[in-house]
């Protein structure tokens, strides 16, 4: 009886092994890709020279782990069962907070100040925002802070008891703080959004997702551009949200939860979309500009906000640089930065919380060497 029992056992594997290895050359089922980032690598190419160094057995390792029949169904199923028994989630960084409330780790980590950067560091990087920011001025333009809303501070009642720690200095806090003190241009959509998160007719942040909502962007968007025309006193092309629809929630909404790569959907939230309409640019003014922001800032693009402004681009962490008008891109080595200070009228840089620690990644540090070193 064992014998017969071991027979099948193995029987078993070598089919399970058989199955993965047809389905791998000869893929007969369809399965969708996961969501959410997957780090690159490279396949492994045979040489003898790789293999007596052991590159290619390290190269085919990795490729093996990720690349094999029924991978992405078996990685769903290992989640699934993660969620449903332990309420956890298995991708990196993200947090199940109470009553399935999503957050990622570095959100929580700013609320609380974990993150923080020490007063000399801070310090010393306003006093170089500071004069970055008075010497644009005198040449006819603007540098203006955003700071956008984070979901741990947004949600702060829905972070899991266990995370919950004593508030210590944040740099959310202290820029802010310093932008005050020393009358710089900054729009703080994070305390704004609190204001209103009570009273709002619409979510301003979705429960799955880690940006604002298409709604609270469009006030945001629609904020912003007023504050420009006042501080430069023009008339700028106006947005107005002419209907909404509600809908399932979708893309940016919905970004930690399809990272889940669940089998079985989340219960899928509705959410408000609001229809914009922008205003005819006949007789307006739009200033050039320049948005050196986190991912908060693509909303922005995919509601139109580009439209109020004329040669407008977008640095990306300050890394890639992408034209308003397409997601082709180019990298920050290709940029002559005085060119682009000059051909420029307004410079926004615009970050969440969890990514204070490096405002403007750099680009207030080589803006400073431009204007005092050189």
């Amino acid at each position: 009886m064992k014998r017969a029992l071991h027979i099948i056992l193995l029987f078993s594997i070598l089919l399970g092994f058989g199955i993965i290895f047809y389905q791998d050359y000869f893929p007969v089922i369809h399965e969708e890709p996961l969501k959410g980032y997957s780090p690159p690598f490279e396949k492994a190419t045979f040489s003898w020279e790789k293999w007596w160094s052991g590159e290619y057995q390290e190269k085919k390792d990795v490729e093996l782990t990720n690349v094999f029949g029924f991978r992405n169904t078996l990685v769903r199923l290992d989640h699934q069962i993660g969620w449903t028994v332990f309420r956890s989630a298995h991708v990196n960084g993200v947090i199940v907070g109470e009553e399935d409330y999503l957050y990622e780790e570095s959100y929580i980590n700013a609320y609380y100040g974990k993150d923080y950067i020490g007063d000399s560091l801070l310090l010393q990087r306003m006093e170089k925002v500071k004069m970055v920011s008075d010497t644009l001025s005198k040449l006819g333009k603007e540098l203006i802070i955003v700071f956008a809303p984070g979901k741990a501070t947004f949600y702060d009642e829905y972070i899991p008891k266990n995370l919950i720690a004593e508030k210590r200095k944040t740099n959310y806090a202290q820029h802010k703080k310093y932008a005050e003190d020393w009358g710089l241009n900054f729009v703080d959509f994070q305390s704004w959004f609190l204001e209103i998160k009570d009273s709002s007719t619409h979510s301003l942040y979705p429960k799955y997702g880690i940006h604002w909502s298409y709604y609270g962007a469009a006030l945001a968007q629609d904020s912003l551009i007023r504050y420009i025309e006042k501080l430069r006193n023009i008339d700028m092309p106006n947005a107005s949200i002419q209907d909404y629809s509600v809908d399932t929630l979708k893309k940016t909404d919905f970004d930690i939860g399809a990272s889940l790569n669940l089998l079985e959907p989340l219960d899928n939230e509705t959410h408000t979309f609001p229809f914009i309409i922008w205003e005819s640019e006949e007789g307006k003014q739009k200033p050039t500009m320049v948005t050196i922001a986190d991912s908060f800032y693509w909303l922005f693009i995919d509601q139109g906000f580009t439209r109020g402004f004329d040669n407008s681009q977008f640095w990306y962490y300050y890394h890639d640089i992408y034209p308003a008008t397409s997601r082709g891109f180019k990298k920050h080595a290709d940029l002559i930065l005085s060119e682009e200070i000059a051909n420029h009228d307004i410079f926004i840089i615009m970050s969440t919380d969890a990514n204070l620690s490096k405002l403007g990644w750099d680009f207030i540090e080589e803006s400073y060497d431009l204007f005092y070193k050189k």
